[in-house]
């Protein structure tokens, strides 16, 4: 399960990610990710995510193809959840990938949207 926020404008967008995603809902996200790039140029991305997902690996070739493709038209992404491996694996990317990646508790929501819109 998958819900895009409404607080995500413009070419900030935003997500829940529930503890379950299926394959059709991992295209669908990414499709809305090529038509925001499309349309705006560059993209932040805000994800709120509960837990791990069990289906984590949904659509992971898309997915691949996806960073292969356009990981240079993500400027900064936000990560909001408090499973450990989550924290530790956005640190690690965040060392290797060409956009500004981050971390936050849920507690520091607040903070996540200030950071992803900020200039």
């Amino acid at each position: 399960m998958y819900r895009r926020l409404e607080r995500g404008q413009g070419n900030v967008l935003a997500y829940e990610i529930g503890a379950s995603v299926t394959e059709e809902e991992a295209r669908e996200i990414l499709g809305q990710l090529r038509e925001a790039i499309g349309e705006h140029g560059r993209i932040r991305l805000l994800v709120r995510m509960e837990g791990w997902p069990e289906n984590a690996t949904a659509a992971f070739t898309e997915r691949l193809r996806f960073a292969k493709d356009h990981l240079g038209d993500i400027d900064r992404y936000a990560v909001v959840g408090d499973h450990q491996l989550l924290e530790s694996l956005t640190e690690a990317a965040d060392k290797v990938v060409g956009m500004e990646l981050r971390h936050f508790d849920p507690a520091e929501e607040e903070a996540a949207w200030a950071w992803v819109g900020e200039s």
